[in-house]
């Protein structure tokens, strides 16, 4: 319903939520539903701060969106309930256009930049973050994800020589699972499962 680029989504095919982003202006825009058919404005769904180039993870009712741009927000955390955002933990580092997997009380954040691209992991337990395994390279700007908190990937994304590469997470440390893409993607999108996944764009 509100073009937007940049934003945060999560869910499934039949119940997800779209968040955040930027218009023309404004960063202050609507969280809408999706039921699998078309997309419905949340009365007063307005992220609390307002950014782009977030991350995301949960469910339709129980969503999660964390860093992002302007500059503020890089480590503020919003927790989502169906209805209103609340304010989470903080990032420990601070970044925009990472990677998100995972439920709202077990997730991660998955590289991105600062600007400058970082290696870092991070897990969310619903109330606070912890520090995860590192990538083995620097990695961001929308590598697309897919799978859990303890079983996931990433693929995609920026540097160039990352652009095809597919790594794993075990809940503990990153491999790069040698599953090169055909073509070399960044700003790409992900969802489902470390060994059903999809990616797009």
């Amino acid at each position: 319903i509100n073009g937007r680029g940049a934003a945060a989504a999560a869910g499934t095919q039949n119940a997800s939520f779209f968040a955040g982003g930027t218009t023309p202006g404004t960063y202050a825009v609507p969280t809408e539903d999706y039921n699998g058919v078309s997309f419905s404005n949340i009365a007063n769904s307005n992220l609390n701060t307002g950014r782009q180039k977030i991350g995301g993870a949960g469910s339709q009712n129980a969503g999660l969106v964390f860093g992002g741009t302007p500059s503020a927000p890089k480590q503020q955390t919003e927790e989502w309930n169906g209805t209103t955002w609340t304010a989470g933990g903080n990032l420990i580092t601070g970044r925009e256009m990472a990677t998100g997997v995972g439920l709202q009380n077990a997730a991660l954040n998955i590289g991105g930049g600062t600007p400058t691209l970082v290696t870092c992991t991070e897990h969310y337990d619903g109330s606070s973050w912890s520090v995860g395994g590192a990538l083995l390279i620097a990695r961001g700007y929308h590598m697309g994800g897919a799978g859990t908190e303890s079983d996931a990937l990433v693929f995609g994304g920026y540097p160039a020589g990352a652009t095809y590469l597919t790594y794993a997470y075990n809940g503990t440390a990153w491999s790069n699972t040698g599953a090169n893409l055909p073509n070399a993607t960044t700003g790409t999108a992900g969802t489902g499962t470390a060994t059903n996944a999809l990616r797009m764009g």
